[in-house]
Parts: structure tokens; sequence; C-alpha cells
């Protein structure tokens, strides 16, 4: 009886410290530090998304999910834990420069997190609240509405620059919404 008390009594230190490594993990995806990143993904971790087919390895999770988040100033807030221990849960909110200049109201996420030997085996993000296909439908229409006018404006840039000089997106979008402000 003692040892299964005293098994339990750290029960919950563990279930902490698997929440603190998965908060850690989106500390460092929103400040967009790969080293740190790299350090913490076991090596064949993948980040899915229930929403669509694709998926991020470990390589390209940290050279094109960081590299674009980044660019747009992508971020997971997190607004709650749903499930501290294995894996995690965590309710977040999308923030990024797209939705803000697209003017798209940002979606809640369910973040789930599976730890190994504290090391992040996968990260799945999951549609939790206003995910329709409506919603989807629209993104895809400003989308499209921004990137016309980005290739009459800028021909060229959507597949060269846009996405490697910092900064350039987020002027890009600005510009874009404020001439939709304008009209």
């Amino acid at each position: 009886m003692k040892k299964i008390l005293f098994v339990l009594s750290f029960f919950p230190l563990f279930t902490n410290a698997q929440e603190q490594t998965a908060k850690r993990f989106i500390d460092f995806l929103n400040d967009y530090k790969t080293d740190s990143l790299e350090g913490m993904l076991a090596e064949d971790f993948v980040l899915k998304r229930t929403f669509t087919g694709y998926t991020n390895d470990k390589t390209s999770f940290i050279k094109d999910y960081v590299s674009n988040a980044k660019n747009c100033n992508a971020k997971f807030i997190s607004i709650k834990t749903l499930k501290a221990n294995n894996p995690v849960q965590l309710l977040a909110e999308d923030k990024s420069d797209y939705l803000k200049y697209l003017d798209i109201r940002p979606l809640l996420w369910k973040l789930v997190i599976t730890i190994n030997n504290e090391k992040i085996e996968s990260m799945i993000v999951d549609t939790v609240q206003g995910a329709t296909n409506e919603y989807f439908t629209q993104i895809r229409i400003k989308m499209k509405k921004f990137e016309d006018w980005l290739n009459k404006e800028y021909p060229g840039e959507i597949n060269g620059r846009l996405y490697e000089e910092p900064g350039l997106l987020t002027r890009r979008l600005s510009e874009f919404a404020k001439l939709e402000d304008s009209h």
C-alpha cells in the first residue's frame, strides 16, 4: 500500500512535466526557435492536421513549417489545458498576419501533443469550433483574391521573394487590406 501511495504522489509531478514540455514546445514554435525545437523533437516526429491530408515530418517541420509560420507571424495562443497528461491537449487560438489582414476570424484548435522520453513525437492540430466547410471556402476565396491582386501588382513575387524576404509578406498583406478597406 505504501508503494502505491508513493508512486501516486509523484504522478502529478510527471503529468505537470508533460504539460510543461508541451507548453515549452509551443513557446519555441511561437518564437520560431528552430534549434530549440529540433532538440525537443523525436526523430520520427510528425505534424498532422485533421482537416487536411498534409503532414510534416521533422525535417519539413523545421525547414518549411516554422519558416512559413515566421514569415506570416503565425502563433498558437494557448487558451487552456484540456488534458495535462500524455497526450497533452491544449486549446489554442490561431493568430497570423493572414488572418489579421484578410479579415478572417481566428479559430480555436485542439493541439494534441504526444511526448515520449521527453521528446515530442507528434502534434495533431484538430478543429474544435467554427471550422465548417463554409469557413474554409471563405479562406480560399480571400486567399485567391489576395494572390490575384499580388500577381497583378507584383508579378512573380508569389513564387519568389514573398516568402523569403523577411517582412515582405506582411507588407503586401497590409497593402492589400488597405486597398480593400478603401473600396
